[in-house]
């Protein structure tokens, strides 16, 4: 079970001989939580050009997604001419890893997320509008705006199943120092190396996970007027954009 990690142990804390160095017994209560969260090995380590993975398991996963569009070209005269579109995609999609996509490298193995992974719920909202007056044959003026929203949830499935609660009660609340933070998250495990250890990023729920909100707005009015054989174009231009987010990875 050292394999390509570290040596085989001899002897517990206390200098205890032990039987083909298990430490089941010595170990902290909040690392075997750790530790039984990971999957039984299912494969055996032959394939030395994929990363000597010793689980393998293949995620299908179901998007609930749809989106509606909709598009008005109105020619209000025959001087102004307006068209107007909106989009909305809204729905739930699945991580059954971490945030945006698995965990699985190509030169390290990546583990699921405990408790069936995460559920997505997005939403975007895409908006355009552009009006065009011709005030004659050599002069025009269009303007438009545009808009867009996005927002994107990661929530925990089962929170019960990455939290260390458990082992914070066994062991009377041992943990202090960087571990008093107000977090009931296990660690992730993180790793950039082929000495075997598992990746896993785990999302913490004790603070309402991750999200983010994203928009941009934009405006502007174009005037255009020919002058003989030249063309003379100016006009405004308005954008705002916003992004907030939370990263609570422990």
């Amino acid at each position: 079970i050292y394999n390509q990690i570290c040596n085989v142990p001899q002897t517990g804390p206390a200098n205890q001989p032990l039987t083909n160095g298990n430490i089941s017994s010595y170990m902290d209560a909040e690392a075997q939580l750790v530790l039984n969260n990971m999957p039984i090995p299912n494969h055996p380590v032959v394939d030395t050009t994929h990363g000597n993975y010793n689980w393998v398991t293949t995620n299908l996963v179901d998007n609930n997604l749809y989106q509606i569009r909709g598009r008005v070209d109105y020619a209000i005269s025959d001087q102004n001419k307006l068209f107007a579109s909106y989009s909305l995609e809204r729905g739930k999609s699945y991580q059954p890893a971490t945030q945006y996509g698995p965990n699985a490298q190509t030169t390290m193995g990546g583990l699921n997320s405990p408790g069936a992974g995460l559920d997505s719920p997005l939403s975007s909202h895409v908006m355009s509008a552009n009006l065009t007056t011709i005030f004659s044959s050599s002069l025009t003026n269009e303007f438009y705006a545009a808009g867009v929203f996005f927002s994107q949830v990661f929530e925990t499935r089962n929170p019960a199943a990455v939290s260390k609660l458990p082992a914070m009660q066994a062991s009377g609340n041992q943990y202090q120092g960087v571990f008093n933070n107000g977090t009931t998250a296990l660690p992730s495990l993180t790793d950039y190396g082929t000495d075997g250890l598992p990746f896993q990023n785990l999302v913490d729920p004790s603070f309402g996970g991750l999200f983010t909100k994203k928009q941009i707005r934009i405006a502007g009015d174009n005037f255009t007027k020919l002058l003989g054989r030249h063309t003379l174009r100016g006009g405004l231009f308005y954008q705002y954009s916003s992004r907030s987010e939370e990263h609570t990875l422990n």
